[in-house]
């Protein structure tokens, strides 16, 4: 069994509005955020965040406040909460206040867990059977 390579956030099984909704709770949470902090901090490749990030300072729910130096373009730009993303990210978060690396199905993570690891039901036994 092979891991499957992401090619898309779909493949994930999360919708684009969810990775938004991400966004908009991890810089609720810690303030302004560099896009690359974002995308490190959700446990996901930088390019799935761009594209969310063009699309939510176009809905004004978030505005540049800061630009990093060289060419990192939208990883290296810092981003706030406009007043309106501010109280969407509030209402998000009153309902569903997890933080951290995206989400994934117990069976995605069993199965990564089990191809990456060659670790066995067996070998885990006999590494715990001392304790």
């Amino acid at each position: 069994m092979s891991i499957k390579k992401i090619q898309a956030i779909s493949d994930l099984n999360l919708s684009t509005d969810m990775l938004r909704e991400f966004i908009l709770k991890l810089i609720y949470v810690n303030g302004s955020m560099k896009g690359a902090d974002m995308a490190r901090d959700m446990r996901v490749s930088f390019n799935f965040v761009e594209e969310e990030l063009v699309l939510l300072k176009k809905r004004e729910l978030i505005g540049l406040v800061g630009a990093g130096s060289g060419l990192g373009g939208y990883s290296s730009m810092e981003f706030d909460l406009t007043p309106q993303g501010r109280a969407r990210a509030r209402e998000i978060a009153s309902v569903r206040p997890y933080v951290g690396a995206l989400p994934v199905t117990i069976e995605d993570y069993t199965r990564v867990v089990h191809t990456s690891s060659g670790v066995t039901m067996g070998i885990l036994r006999l590494m715990l059977s001392p304790l």
